[in-house]
């Protein structure tokens, strides 16, 4: 990794004001929108709610031929695959955001940490 991505942690004291909301929106907007390449880290231990929304919205995908055509409508009008995620817990989010990072073809422009609650 060479170039150095904008890291942003999207956090509050206080649960349930919107951080994991606010983090999808933020996500999609610089990635579809933007046409930033975005990886969302989720460290909001024990919900993980964007790595479960993904999760679900796979199962979506794969069962549902509707699903697939919408997908690929959408990349077709965007150039985009959809946004990464990472779940971890937050010790370790910096060093698997950099694993990820490193792992990877392309470089990305945005990291944005989904942090917990407290």
């Amino acid at each position: 990794m060479t170039k150095q991505p904008h890291l942003i942690s999207i956090c509050n004291q206080k649960g349930g004001v919107g951080k994991s909301t606010f983090t999808v929106l933020a996500a999609s907007l610089l990635h579809y929108r933007m046409g930033r390449r975005v990886l969302v880290v989720d460290c909001d231990y024990p919900q993980w709610s964007i790595h479960e929304q993904r999760q679900r919205e796979l199962q979506l995908v794969d069962g549902s031929e509707r699903y697939k055509l919408m997908l690929l409508r959408q990349y077709k009008a965007t150039g985009q695959k959809i946004w990464p995620v990472v779940r971890c817990r937050l010790p370790e989010a910096m060093q698997r955001a950099e694993s990820f990072l490193d792992r990877q073809d392309v470089e990305y422009d945005y990291v944005l940490f989904d942090l917990p609650g407290a």
